[in-house]
């Protein structure tokens, strides 16, 4: 599941994700678009918030 689709299933804002992972909303925008990757610990926060797992997260966009 893509970043953005997670993000909005758990009815969150970009600043709401934000705040709880303790980074900019910038930082938030630029993982969804694809033109950065999160850490690890940044990946499993935002897992965790939005109660999908780790495993089924498209951090990376990957090839058709």
């Amino acid at each position: 599941m893509k970043l953005r689709e997670a993000r909005r299933r758990a009815r969150l804002t970009q600043e709401e994700v934000a705040h709880l992972i303790g980074c900019s909303t910038m930082t938030i925008a630029r993982w969804e678009r694809g033109e950065r990757i999160p850490r690890l610990t940044d990946a499993r926060k935002f897992s965790a918030i939005t109660r999908v797992p780790l495993e089924e997260l498209e951090v990376v966009d990957r090839p058709d």
